[in-house]
């Protein structure tokens, strides 16, 4: 069973120890007043969506929680919520403790909070072998890609035929054979040998334009 649960768009594991303790610290926790505290944090924390209450201890200077918080609520809020509700009702419940705390400020205005989770060390082995994953990763896709780039296509290189050529008009038109046979070779490659034979200037035949033998002037 997975230790994440699911919101509609976030995966989340939040969990936090919280510790706080009512004003100057005094012993005010005891007997009944600590259990109605631990009923008061089971309480309070069931109106609100997601949040759930992991571990709870309560002592009689202090008191130790465990909560399961998810992301749309800040541990501020939350700490916010619990004890100004909680002041409330124990006020009401207990004449007592308003004579002891005048003002009505029965807890202390800090808490002390660490976040609970993953194994610390594990987590970090992660972190370091997903940074290593993705450098192999990167590594292994600059090969391919160079693999890629040194790889040659092979030339196409027409077949060699005699040329007979008896006439102006059918020597224009054996160039212009020779024209779109060497359009298909590599630019690197060497001139057909019928268009040496011809005498034509290599460069007449790369352009497109039609080559003018002696013939045609």
């Amino acid at each position: 069973m997975s230790v994440f649960k699911k919101l509609s768009h976030t995966l989340w594991q939040c969990k936090y120890h919280i510790v706080f303790c009512p004003k100057y610290r005094f012993r005010v926790l005891d007997g009944g007043i600590g259990e109605y505290v631990k009923q008061q944090i089971y309480y309070l924390i069931r109106q609100k969506d997601f949040v759930e209450v992991e571990e709870i201890n309560v002592q009689p200077d202090h008191v130790h929680t465990i909560l399961s918080i998810p992301p749309e609520y800040s541990v501020s809020d939350m700490m916010g919520f619990i004890k100004g509700k909680a002041a409330l009702n124990l006020f009401h419940r207990y004449e007592k403790l308003g004579k002891q705390y005048w003002g009505r400020h029965l807890w202390s205005r800090g808490y002390c909070v660490s976040s609970v989770g993953l194994d610390e060390e594990k987590i970090r082995k992660y972190v370091r072998w997903q940074e290593q994953e993705e450098r192999q990763a990167e590594q292994l896709g600059l090969g391919i890609l160079n693999h890629k780039r040194t790889f040659q296509v092979p030339v196409f290189k027409p077949p060699l035929q005699a040329v007979v050529v008896d006439s102006p008009c059918k020597l224009v038109r054996q160039v212009h054979f020779l024209q779109c046979s060497f359009r298909r070779v590599h630019d690197t490659a060497a001139p057909h040998p019928e268009i040496v034979k011809c005498g034509l200037d290599i460069q007449d035949v790369r352009r497109s334009q039609p080559v003018h033998t002696e013939f045609e002037k």
